[in-house]
């Protein structure tokens, strides 16, 4: 059985994940945070500190895809660096 602390750093990894596609993901198709955030009616401070936080529902993920014209699925594919 895993004890908590390596359950904390698996979610926060896969959180930093997600996080850094998004703005990956926005970069490439020139949308800035802000205005992503104005899209799927959030504030660019909610955004943020749902996108860091891990609380964003999966119905604004799926929001986050529409306007990003990807799949929900491509937010949780490692970044290449």
């Amino acid at each position: 059985m895993k004890n908590n602390s390596t359950e904390e750093l698996r979610l926060l990894c896969e959180i930093s994940i997600i996080k850094q596609r998004i703005k990956a993901l926005s970069a490439r198709q020139g949308i800035t945070l802000v205005a992503l955030s104005v899209k799927i009616g959030y504030t660019n401070c909610g955004l943020h500190r749902a996108l860091s936080h891990g609380s964003l529902p999966v119905y604004e993920l799926y929001k986050i895809a529409s306007v990003l014209q990807c799949d929900v699925s491509d937010f949780f594919k490692p970044v290449n660096i």
